[in-house]
């Protein structure tokens, strides 16, 4: 739940690039998209991955 939600708060930000006349400033908001989408996607299939291997334990017992 937390990393669909990181991932939905990213997409404001690939909106936001456009809007920046500053160089630093475009420079950090870059890294920060890629930090999140990153973030956001291993959260949402590292939990999907933990509920596959549970229910593959449970179900070979």
């Amino acid at each position: 739940l937390i990393g669909g939600i990181i991932c939905l708060a990213d997409v404001f930000l690939l909106g936001a690039d456009s809007q920046t006349d500053n160089p630093a400033r475009f420079v950090k908001l870059c890294q920060l998209k890629g930090s999140l989408l990153a973030a956001g996607f291993s959260l949402c299939f590292g939990g999907l991955l933990a509920k596959l291997v549970r229910t593959y334990i449970l179900s070979t017992k």
